[in-house]
């Protein structure tokens, strides 16, 4: 093997090794991205649940109210 192609076979052998590293670094960046995009949907969707469940408890509490004076009872 001359030096030349001694040259030619390192110079390969880094790329694929830079390429190699660059491709992993890559992947797991793009993971973890979509498991913090995936968290933060879970936290956002339970926060609005939340939100749902305060405004039909309010709702409820209001037409209790409504249905107490209607009928004559007292309000709780």
């Amino acid at each position: 093997m001359t030096s030349e192609t001694a040259v030619i076979i390192a110079a390969l052998g880094g790329a694929a090794i830079g390429g190699a590293i660059t491709l992993a670094t890559n992947w797991i960046n793009k993971r973890s991205e979509e498991r913090k995009q995936l968290n933060s949907l879970f936290v956002n969707a339970g926060i609005e649940n939340w939100k749902q469940g305060i405004a039909h408890a309010q709702t409820l509490k209001k037409s209790q109210e409504f249905s107490c004076v209607t009928f004559g009872r007292p309000a709780r």
